[in-house]
């Protein structure tokens, strides 16, 4: 699983975003969830994300979310094993950074 949270005011985000759809297009037939959360958020999410087309899961008010996961800004990436362990958290916003394949890879079915 990759969790990365997200704001529709975030540029970085914004560069982000389509990367983690493409590497879940890629990816969600051999077991790689990706899910979306907004936090910090002061416009419209939903419309956002309609807008954009985005097709991985996404929660829509996750500030409570960011706390357990200990992640303060934007964008964050929380990396989870198929055990349910938190193996890695990011700040980063480059779509095609080579931690999302190798981790997307590392965990293949």
């Amino acid at each position: 699983v990759i969790i990365a949270f997200w704001a529709t005011w975030c540029p970085y985000c914004k560069k982000l975003l389509p990367g983690l759809e493409e590497l879940h297009n890629k990816y969600k037939d051999k077991g790689l969830v990706v899910i979306g959360v907004n936090i910090k958020e002061n416009w419209q999410p939903k419309t956002y994300w309609h807008n954009h087309e985005y097709t991985f899961a996404s929660v829509l008010a996750g500030d409570t979310i960011a706390e357990l996961y200990g992640i303060n800004g934007t964008p964050g990436l929380v990396f989870i094993n198929p055990q349910g362990q938190v193996v890695k958290t990011a700040h980063f916003s480059d779509p095609k950074h080579p931690l999302l394949e190798k981790f997307a890879q590392h965990y293949l079915k």
